[in-house]
């Protein structure tokens, strides 16, 4: 997959959510205690399992960075503590290596 924009990651977040059940996510990159350029977006796995998904689109432009320049990176949080970290490769198959990722996250920490 070359570039994606916020419309379509957005899309793609609301159809795993609802596939696998989930909660409701919300896009936090306001809410960081760091700068970032990019959405980021929050799932709730369980009463204190969270799961950020940095997105690689730039909050200026609503478009993914170029192809081979980043990654999508998932960050498991558990009692507000980073401790898990996977990135995933902007490929053909982004948007259904993001499921399966996002599926074993749930599964672990049910």
């Amino acid at each position: 997959m070359k570039e994606f924009t916020f419309k379509q990651l957005f899309r793609e977040l609301v159809i795993i959510k609802n596939n696998l059940g989930l909660s409701s996510f919300k896009e936090i990159s306001d809410e960081l205690e760091h700068f970032t350029n990019e959405y980021v977006f929050k799932f709730s796995l369980s009463k204190n399992v969270s799961l950020l998904i940095y997105s690689s689109v730039d909050k200026r432009t609503d478009y993914s960075r170029g192809y081979g320049t980043d990654a999508i990176r998932l960050v498991i949080c558990k009692d507000n503590k980073h401790f898990l970290q996977k990135k995933l490769n902007r490929s053909d198959q982004v948007f259904s290596n993001l499921i399966k990722e996002i599926q074993k996250a749930k599964e672990t920490f049910k």
